[in-house]
């Protein structure tokens, strides 16, 4: 699934027989939506267990997010962020995770996307990532 505000903005072809899904915000192109709305398309017709795999802008990553933790998906993120050092000395790109609260030690509580990522299972971020 790829998603996009216009037609144009899409370097691929909408191809549901192969499984290339493109959505346009605003033109009617492919699926008319965002990726959520296509999501939803193939889920209803793909009933095995699935993995999500997302990356792109934050906004779009969050609600990637929310559907999987709604529905229990596995899902792994890529996090886009800025990352000055990549060697962790920074802490520029810090992730915040999900924690117990007996471990709420600083590496147990934040991650380095340079360092432990970019790639993080939802179910190790926090909602605040």
């Amino acid at each position: 699934i790829c998603g996009a505000r216009y037609k144009d903005e899409h370097f691929l072809n909408h191809d549901p027989e192969n499984d290339i899904y493109l959505t346009t915000e605003v033109e009617k192109y492919g699926v008319k939506g965002n990726v959520i709305d296509a999501l939803e398309i193939i889920l209803k017709t793909n009933k095995s267990s699935i993995k999500l795999f997302s990356c792109g802008p934050h906004g779009m990553m969050k609600a990637i997010y929310n559907y999987s933790n709604k529905f229990n998906y596995d899902c792994d993120l890529a996090l886009e962020t800025i990352m000055a050092c990549g060697i962790g000395i920074c802490q520029g790109c810090t992730i915040e995770k999900q924690t117990s609260l007996n471990q709420n030690t600083y590496r147990n509580k934040f991650a380095l996307a340079c360092i432990d990522g970019p790639v993080f299972n939802v179910k190790e971020l926090s909602d605040a990532f």
